[in-house]
């Protein structure tokens, strides 16, 4: 991934204003990710989770999780430092492919000044052959 990027207002040219927002995003290089299963990191004092996907190059933007709580509270401790799994139970829809995927990082508390996901992978199944077997893969991010 590239650098999460804090989402900054200009008020004034010497002031900016920091949304508690931050952005980052990941593209595959020629070929999208297949059978996607579930996205996997650690928490690190974010409150909510929005995600969008592309599932080919042209296509566009859409969204995958909208707003997910991953803290109990944003001023509070719990759920601050955890290890998050997301699936098909949380996402709006399953893609049939990953092209390019955007993470929206929140934290509305302005206690937290530093807040970001960490060890992000993103966990396919693929056929092994024509019986049941499957093979999980990790893409790590």
């Amino acid at each position: 991934f590239k650098e999460q990027i804090p989402l900054t207002r200009q008020e004034r040219s010497n002031a900016a204003f920091h949304a508690g927002c931050k952005m980052f995003s990941w593209s595959c290089n020629d070929n999208a990710i297949k059978n996607f299963l579930s996205i996997e990191f650690d928490n690190e004092y974010t409150a909510f989770l929005s995600i969008k996907i592309k599932q080919h190059a042209e296509d566009e933007w859409h969204v995958l999780l909208k707003r997910y709580r991953l803290m109990e509270s944003s001023h509070g401790e719990p759920g601050s430092n955890s290890h998050i799994i997301l699936d098909q139970k949380q996402f709006m829809f399953m893609p049939r492919s990953i092209y390019q995927i955007c993470f929206f990082l929140q934290q509305p508390s302005p206690i937290w000044k530093d807040f970001s996901i960490d060890n992000v992978k993103i966990h396919n199944q693929t056929s092994l052959s024509k019986d049941v077997r499957q093979q999980k893969n990790d893409h790590i991010l």
